[in-house]
This record gives structure tokens, C-alpha cells and sequence, in this order.
């Protein structure tokens, strides 16, 4: 319990040190022999201001603790005299061999049956800052009974604030305190400015339902009422109170401590969480849809049953059932499958195409060949090989099916690798004479072997081309030379290019 100043006051009795127990050592070695000792490093309560009847947790934290509990005398000093008394004992557990932990009920208010108060009153209507100022209180019919004392500010027009609080005991009828006023606030250059210079918590981590305990260290500002307000942000830039304290600032240091709220449960929100099938599935049989629910207990359900058809989904079933337990389940009837007909069968075939043979240049090999129906039949086999992204035929034969197989013999070529194409087409004079034959020249790359088609074709009156000469070559090293024999003339003076002006 705090005392008239503001301090906290815990009597620790601790236990019985463990008997210690020898064993034998060898002769002539050396030992050492550790006892353990108890570090005190927080004693507290979790609060700085109770109302009566309600609990109140000590806390005992430190090292080496042991694990048997310490009994925590409470006492109170009744008249702020400095003389306490006893109020209770309590047992702390210990937790870990570092933290220990009490509960005391702070006494409840007594139910009076009678009595009153008389007379409150100060002692002097004025005073000057930083005297002490008397209070003087009467009762009739409440001795023994405590009494307390609450000094407020107005700090607006109809708007008071605590200042501080006290309480006393009601002796032979009366009760006579004093409250020192606040010091005068000095002016000038040279007066001390009253300053804080930390707000520390006392804990690194905290959680919901815990104590926060706030420090402050403060300078010239002993006497004063520092009031603590513990904020939490709802939102961006948005923060609402969770709690305030108030603590008189004294020797440069105030604390205070504020409980952490505990976040209220939500409530849960009805949920369909499960829907699943129980074993397989098998069309044309029943099935059993299992549900699991949570917060639906009576609750309607409507189950749908859905089948995809040419890729899209038909509903073919449509049944209620009610949530007992968080649970339903109901049979659905899985519709059969539909009957598909087998493709027709193909009544000609080629099965497999293979050649018998390892794979060489310049050899022979056969190729086997297995048909289905298609016994009599003559096959054409060519042989092509892919150059360029492109099949080109190498060779090509023929095979007798007997017995639904065939085989061919094929020559194995040398690869071949195709160049890139070019074609250029010119008359190897410039001008011709009337019957004279034209000679056409083409240059190629990449087209030997190749049988080119030539042809001339010239532009009509109507705007058409007509071809007047045309032949076929085969082009050997990249080069062919054909001539062409014009048609006979039909009244025109010449063939080809003007003849040159004399």
C-alpha cells in the first residue's frame, strides 16, 4: 500500500535457507562450496491506486529466487505518523526462480449504518505558495473509519481536475491533516525553469492485461502533479486513450502505473468452413456430402449439386438440410455417366514403317513394313531427309503388300546440305535483229541440277503480257544458255530493242 508520501512500502520475509548437506572429499583436494543468495531487483505493486474491495498483484522479481514461496506483510500507516501496523500476510509463489506473484484484496468500504460528517474546513481562507496549509474534519458516529481526502484544481469554469489525494483515520470524532500548496512559479532569467527530461517505460515488453509502469525524470519541478495518459493508434494518425494515471513528482522522479487493456473477443461470425464428399464418388450411385459449419447450429442449408456438360456446368440437384452440431450431411444420387460409342474401326492401315538394317552411306537397306488390310496393294516408299527445316526426297520405290507386310530396299545417300538461293536472268546481247534467235542467260547459286522453265513474255496494247518464246533447261555449275526462237512477225517492223539511229 502507498503511504502518505506517495512511497510503496513491502516487507519481505524470506525462507528458510536449504539445509546443506556434506559428502565426503578426497584428502588433500580442493573444493568450493557456492551458496545460493537471493538478488532482489523490482518489489511493487501493480497499481498505484486501489478502491476499496478490489485485488491488488505484488510483484517480486529478481535472481535465485528458489522455488518455495516469501510471505509479503502488508502494512498501513493510518495517520501518516510513520508508525505502521500490520494489515495482512500474504504468500508470493515463485515462478521460475526470477518472478513471484501475491494477491491482496485491498478491504472493502465498510456499510455504515449511520453517521455523518459534520465540519471540513481549512484552516486559513488564504495562504501564500508553498506553505502548508491545515484542514480540519468532523464526524459524528464514524470512528475508526477511514477518510479520504481529495484536493482539486479548476482549471476552467465548471471543469476541475484531481490535484492530489490522501486519506486518514476519524479519531475521537475528528481527523487533522495539512496539504503543503504548490511553491510559487519564479520569473526573471536567473529562476529555475521547471523541465522533464525522460519518459522511460520500465518494462521492454508488455502484453495485454499487463502493468505498464511509466518513469519520468523531472528538475525543478518536485511538488508538482504529473498526470501519465497511455495512447494506442486505431488507425493513421488516429489514437484514442486506454488509460491515465496521476503521480506527484518528488526528489526529480514521478511513476505511474497504467493497465494495458485486453482486447475484447469479436464474435465469431457464422461460417460454412467444410463441404466435402465422404469415400469416392461413382456415377450412378449415391454419395454422401459431408458439411462442417461454425456458428450454425439449426440453420438451413441448401445444398447444389453440379455436373460439367460440353464444358459447362448444369445443376442437376437441388436439397436442404439442417446444422446439428456444426455438422450435415446428406445422400445426393451422382447421375450416370452418358454412353459414348466406339470410334469406327479403320478397315485400311499402315501399322509400323521400319528400317531393318544398320543405317550407313552408300548401303543398301530394307525397310519393313506392317499393314492392316491392305493386302495386294502396291506401296510407294520414298525416302526423304530434312535439310533446312524442310523435307527433301532422296529416293523413292516401291513395295507388294502380301500378308499384311511389305518390304523395300533403299539405298542409304550422302547427305546433302542446301546452299542459299540466287537467281539472275539476262539476255546475252542488248539489241536483236528482226529473226534473229534470243539468246537468254541465267546465273544461279544453290540450283544445280535443277530443270529451269524460261520463258518471254511481252507487254500487249491493253496493258497484258503475252508470251512470245519460252524453253526448258537443266542448270549445270550455277549456269544456263538457252535461245529462244521468237514468233514470226504479224506486220510489226521489228523484234526487240529499236535498232540504233544512224
Amino acid at each position: 500500500m502507498a503511504d502518505s508520501g506517495g512511497n510503496q512500502r513491502i516487507d519481505l520475509a524470506a525462507p528458510p535457507p536449504a539445509p546443506i548437506v556434506s559428502r565426503p572429499l578426497k584428502t588433500g583436494k580442493e573444493f568450493t562450496l557456492v551458496l545460493p543468495q537471493p538478488r532482489f531487483i523490482l518489489k511493487a505493486w501493480d497499481k498505484a491506486i486501489y478502491d476499496p474491495g478490489e485485488e491488488a498483484q505484488l510483484f517480486l522479481k529478481g535472481k535465485h529466487l528458489g522455488d518455495k514461496p516469501y510471505t509479503l506483510i502488508v502494512e498501513t500507516d493510518a495517520d501518516g505518523s510513520g508508525s505502521w501496523a500490520e494489515v495482512d500476510r500474504v504468500q508470493a509463489q515463485v515462478t521460475g526462480g526470477t518472478e513471484a506473484k501475491a494477491t491482496f484484496k485491498i478491504p472493502a468500504v465498510k456499510k455504515l449504518t449511520g453517521g455523518k460528517f459534520t465540519k471540513a474546513e481549512w484552516g486559513a481562507a488564504e495562504c501564500k505558495p508553498g506553505e502548508t496549509l491545515q484542514m480540519h474534519i468532523e464526524a459524528d458516529g464514524l470512528e475508526g473509519e477511514w477518510c479520504l481526502v481529495v484536493v482539486e484544481r479548476e482549471e476552467s469554469p465548471g471543469k476541475w481536475e484531481s490535484e492530489t489525494r490522501w486519506d486518514g483515520h476519524i479519531k475521537e470524532g475528528k481527523l487533522e491533516t495539512s496539504w503543503q500548496t504548490p511553491p510559487p512559479e519564479h520569473d526573471g532569467a536567473n529562476a529555475p525553469i521547471g523541465t522533464i527530461s525522460d519518459l522511460l517505460w520500465a518494462d521492454k515488453e508488455l502484453k495485454s492485461g499487463d502493468m505498464a509502469w511509466l518513469l519520468v525524470k523531472a528538475q525543478n519541478c518536485d511538488g508538482d502533479s504529473l498526470a501519465f495518459t497511455l495512447e494506442r493508434q486505431i488507425g493513421p494518425g488516429k489514437w484514442e486513450e486506454v488509460g491515465h494515471a496521476l503521480s506527484t513528482i518528488k526528489s526529480g522522479e514521478a511513476k505511474a502505473g497504467i493497465a494495458i487493456p485486453t482486447p475484447k473477443k469479436k464474435d465469431p461470425v457464422p461460417t460454412v468452413q467444410t463441404a466435402t464428399f465422404a469415400g469416392e464418388v461413382v456415377p450412378g450411385q449415391d454419395a454422401t456430402l459431408e458439411v462442417t459449419t461454425l456458428e450454425m447450429d439449426g440453420q438451413k442449408l441448401t445444398l447444389l449439386l453440379d455436373m460439367e456438360v460440353a464444358g459447362k456446368w448444369v445443376q442437376i440437384d437441388v436439397s436442404d438440410v439442417t446444422v446439428a452440431d456444426n455438422k450435415a450431411s446428406k445422400a445426393l444420387a451422382i447421375p450416370p455417366l452418358p454412353e459414348v460409342k466406339p470410334f469406327d474401326e479403320l478397315k485400311e492401315e499402315l501399322v509400323s514403317a521400319k528400317f531393318g538394317g544398320k543405317l550407313e552411306i552408300g548401303a543398301q537397306v530394307s525397310l519393313d513394313i506392317i499393314t492392316k488390310g491392305m493386302d495386294g496393294q502396291t506401296l510407294t516408299v520414298i525416302l526423304e531427309t530434312a535439310e533446312g527445316g524442310e523435307w527433301i526426297p532422296l529416293a523413292e520405290t516401291t513395295a507388294h503388300v502380301k500378308g499384311d507386310a511389305a518390304s523395300a530396299l533403299v539405298t542409304v545417300p550422302s547427305p546433302i546440305r542446301l546452299l542459299e538461293q540466287f537467281v539472275q536472268a539476262r539476255f546475252e546481247k542488248e539489241r536483236y535483229g528482226d529473226g534473229e534467235d534470243l539468246i537468254l542467260l541465267v546465273d544461279s547459286i544453290g540450283l544445280d541440277g535443277e530443270l529451269a522453265a524460261l520463258s518471254i513474255e511481252e507487254e500487249q496494247p491493253d496493258g497484258s503480257f503475252a508470251v512470245i518464246a519460252k524453253d526448258r533447261a537443266l542448270i549445270k555449275q550455277g549456269q544456263v544458255k538457252v535461245k529462244l526462237a521468237p514468233p514470226a512477225l504479224q506486220g510489226k517492223a521489228s523484234t526487240g530493242p529499236p535498232p540504233p539511229q544512224a
